[in-house]
């Protein structure tokens, strides 16, 4: 073989792989998984606490039928420490609520209980998420106050 077919022969053959991968069937893009309806937030959160007991409500839509459950997260600050407007506030998931299958597709009511201790403002929100992990925003915030002078509920819905 001549020099100048063993020049021609590499070059050749990069320009024919070359034209291959950029003429080559199918989208040229990264894969990515299918895409869902985002979860809608819940905007019907409540609270309210009875003999030590906070009990939540809020309801399921239909529009969330995706969504195969619920993330209960709380916020505690001590009562001795003055409220904060306007601080962040460290959320701690303390409890995931599964619903079966059935469930999803009918608007229907969630509850939640905790006991929890005195001389706290408790702050809690839910946030849904899907099978695949996903979560969707936080719920309105619910905040009780714990105290032995305090009401027996409490429900002040705060915005996320």
């Amino acid at each position: 073989m001549s020099d100048k077919a063993k020049i021609i022969t590499p070059a050749v053959w990069t320009l024919v792989l070359t034209a291959m991968l950029v003429i080559g069937c199918g989208k040229k893009a990264p894969p990515v998984a299918p895409r869902r309806a985002p979860l809608i937030q819940v905007t019907d959160l409540h609270g309210g606490l009875n003999n030590g007991t906070v009990r939540l409500t809020w309801h399921h839509s239909p529009e969330n039928a995706h969504a195969v459950g619920y993330i209960v997260l709380r916020a505690q600050s001590a009562l001795i420490r003055p409220e904060c407007p306007g601080c962040p506030l460290v959320f701690q998931k303390v409890e995931t609520i599964t619903m079966r299958r059935s469930q999803r597709k009918k608007k229907h009511a969630l509850e939640f209980y905790q006991d929890v201790v005195e001389g706290f403002r408790y702050t809690y929100s839910v946030r849904p998420y899907q099978s695949s992990g996903a979560q969707g925003p936080d719920s309105n915030r619910v905040v009780i106050t714990s105290a032995e002078d305090s009401p027996e509920t409490t429900d002040k819905d705060t915005p996320p």
